[in-house]
């Protein structure tokens, strides 16, 4: 069967569907249940079926195999903050991974954060050369301790890119099953925002190429905008390594 979900308080600039639409803006058509104060520039259609669950994009397992993977580079024991550039993967962290006040981290491979993840104050983290079309995994996952950790925070003009190849998108994963697994605010942008288990914040101006989340939650203009591609992205276990397509992700 169906489950009942709702979008509420946003502006929709393609078509929407949901179960409840409220105090909203549809740009293209409107499927829906529920409705109430919501603008539809297109055709609406009332009465639709609620959407079925739909197979994540990500598997357990495939977070599993970019774990594995970086757990077989370079591990660093305890928390890690970086003030320069630095270029990490594969590689495994186990405590908390701080990128702030102007700081790069370039990720070469799939670097797992056995903790908490803070990115905030100008800091970059961007896509190495040598994963050439392919994107880079950062990965905060708190081993049975996914209830308290494994949070992933992102604010004050961070910089997130690739390395100038089509294709080269970097993504930011959480396992945290609270409802602000992620956060991303400030005009932070550029950055593919997975959450399968918890939900996402983005406020204050932030721009995400994709988001897939149990929860999302948008504010203060914050802004989701999809990027030509996606569906068929790939990201790279490092130089020389294998790497995962990922169909449907969108």
């Amino acid at each position: 069967d169906g489950i009942l979900t709702s979008l509420s308080g946003v502006t929709v600039g393609g078509n929407a569907w949901a179960h409840t639409l409220s105090s909203c803006s549809v740009g293209g058509t409107a499927s829906y249940q529920v409705i109430s104060s919501c603008s539809v520039g297109g055709v609406s259609y009332p009465g639709t079926a609620d959407a079925n669950p739909a197979p994540l994009p990500i598997s357990d397992a495939q977070i599993a195999d970019w774990e594995e993977t970086a757990a077989a580079g370079q591990v660093i024991s305890g928390s890690y903050s970086n003030s320069g550039s630095l270029t990490l993967g594969p590689a495994k962290i186990n405590g908390d991974l701080s990128i702030s006040n102007g700081a790069t981290l370039v990720l070469s491979g799939p670097v797992w954060v056995n903790a908490n993840i803070f990115l905030s104050n100008n800091a970059s983290l961007l896509v190495s050369p040598s994963v050439g079309t392919s994107g880079a995994v950062l990965i905060a996952d708190a081993t049975n301790a996914t209830t308290t950790t494994g949070r992933v925070s992102i604010s004050n003009n961070v910089v997130i890119e690739g390395n100038g190849s089509a294709g080269s998108f970097p993504m930011i994963i959480s396992t945290n099953t609270g409802s602000e697994a992620i956060e991303m605010s400030n005009n932070t942008s550029g950055v593919i925002l997975y959450a399968p288990y918890g939900g996402i914040e983005i406020s204050n101006g932030t721009t995400a190429n994709q988001v897939t989340a149990k929860r999302l939650e948008l504010q203060n203009n914050a802004t989701i905008t999809y990027v030509s591609g996606l569906q068929s992205a790939s990201f790279s276990n490092g130089p020389g390594g294998s790497w995962a397509v990922l169909p449907g992700t969108y």
